[in-house]
């Protein structure tokens, strides 16, 4: 049996992570490029609102701090709208605060994958990037 090895460019950094999609998104590597790569002051242009929360929450290495007040801040600004409640999920969780990530979870009509906020972070821009 021959096994092929596949070498992956930055812009598929997400399969480097062992997620997969069934359905082909054309555009999800390009994007989770530019959700990744956060050596710039601001988000890239082209990105949602929510998006650009989690480029925050990535520059901040999902830790609490001025990068998580970025997010939070943009998270609050649109409650009720899933993808923001999504995200402002992904900041409590972060933050420690089970319970108030669990009820954003809930807010945005999503479970959490996983107790992880690097993998939960890599979950959610797969999903907002779609």
């Amino acid at each position: 049996m021959d096994f092929k090895i596949h070498r992956f460019s930055p812009e598929q950094s997400l399969f480097d992570h062992g997620l997969t999609t069934a359905a082909p998104m054309p555009n999800l590597p390009v994007m989770m490029t530019k959700l990744e790569q956060t050596d710039t002051a601001s988000p890239p242009e082209g990105l949602t609102p929510p998006q650009a929360a989690l480029w925050w929450l990535k520059k901040g290495e999902l830790k609490m701090g001025a990068s998580w007040e970025e997010d939070h801040m943009i998270c609050q600004s649109n409650e009720g709208e899933p993808a923001h409640d999504l995200v402002h999920a992904l900041c409590h969780l972060i933050e420690g605060d089970r319970w108030n990530a669990d009820y954003w979870y809930q807010r945005a009509g999503a479970a959490k994958q996983s107790d992880d906020p690097a993998a939960e972070w890599l979950w959610m821009a797969a999903r907002l990037t779609a």
